[in-house]
């Protein structure tokens, strides 16, 4: 393994999932901890996925360290920025051998998870989102670190002593429109909810509307307004499928909603359960449970308020920004070498 790095100026090239500046992926992983880097002297540059080639190789070579954002580039181009690279991470924030839509073919699957396999044996430090996905890779490697994900706790909190302008209840959902299929698949009980429910009010917060057969606000993305709309709420919902894909994520829209005291309805797959439980959320699997734990929230002000503290308190434990950042600067710069491996 390499030793711990000790220069005061290092750099450090990451292979981004997607754009450092959009892709939500890379933000939370990695980007947003860039300035607390800074202050340590060091440095980023970043080459996105679509844009790794063999020019990557050199780049890698002028890199004190080389972070691969679960881009499962072929071997052979892999191999050569391994050989130059002084010290090689690799980081997984959800089941990359796994998509909702459908499953891969079997030779696609075979393919990925080869990759997968040589990324992990081949990189120094290996990086992960949740203990989901730790127990998934340690088959390959003892070198496993869980770092989950992270938001400043000073942007994202709660509304003290809220007003409301009326006595509705505000259920939302915020996503991309990619994940309008799990919203979608809530629909009925939404309508049913609403309908039983006349305090309720649903707000839906995408870069898209969405298009159910129900009345809701819809609020357009905007970059740098997701908390603001997140503090709005009462009730956040969390729409899962419980397949190989979902169960891998730790969802950043659960850690927000927490972080904003927002208690949570939805399905709690997988590495969900690291986030939710039973103090911050009602985890559900059927219309009739979705139905019975939203208007249990809409109509029990003092429920509600109880269940806010104990998000809150989760978000501050577990997912701070600070305490994250700190720990990751360790692992990274190999300061402190720390091995997590779930049991």
């Amino acid at each position: 393994m390499s030793k711990a790095l000790h220069n005061k100026k290092t750099t450090i090239l990451v292979l981004g999932f997607g754009h450092h500046h959009r892709a939500a992926s890379t933000i939370y992983r990695i980007a947003q901890y860039e300035s607390k880097f800074n202050e340590m002297g060091v440095t980023f540059e970043y080459i996105p996925k679509q844009e790794i080639g063999f020019k990557t190789i050199s780049a890698a070579r002028n890199a004190d360290i080389v972070i691969n954002q679960k881009c499962l580039i072929n071997t052979v181009l892999g191999r050569m920025i391994a050989s130059v690279s002084k010290r090689l991470i690799l980081d997984l924030d959800d089941s990359v051998w796994a998509r909702p839509d459908r499953a891969y073919h079997p030779w696609t699957l075979w393919r990925i998870e080869s990759r997968l396999r040589w990324w992990v044996k081949s990189s120094d430090q290996v990086i992960v989102a949740n203990s989901y996905l730790g127990n998934h890779i340690k088959q390959f490697s003892s070198h496993i670190s869980v770092v989950p994900g992270s938001l400043d706790l000073k942007l994202w909190s709660p509304v003290r002593n809220k007003q409301k302008s009326s006595t509705d209840i505000i259920i939302g959902w915020a996503g991309s429109p990619v994940s309008f299929s799990y919203l979608e698949s809530i629909a009925p009980v939404l309508r049913k909810a609403l309908e039983c429910n006349s305090n309720l009010r649903l707000m839906i917060y995408s870069g898209k509307k969405p298009n159910l057969n129900m009345p809701f606000d819809y609020v357009p993305f905007e970059r740098g307004t997701e908390h603001l709309f997140v503090r709005k709420l009462d009730i956040g919902l969390l729409p899962l499928a419980n397949d190989e894909s979902s169960r891998g994520k730790s969802p950043m829209k659960a850690v927000q909603y927490l972080a904003c005291g927002v208690p949570v309805v939805g399905n709690v797959v997988g590495a969900t359960a690291d986030i939710l439980n039973s103090k911050n959320s009602f985890a559900v699997e059927n219309n009739e449970q979705w139905l019975k734990a939203i208007s249990d929230l809409a109509n029990d002000t003092a429920l509600r308020a109880k269940m806010s503290i104990a998000a809150r308190q989760m978000a501050e434990e577990n997912f701070d920004f600070n305490k994250i950042g700190e720990k990751l600067i360790r692992l990274i710069l190999n300061y402190c070498f720390v091995v997590i491996c779930p049991a």
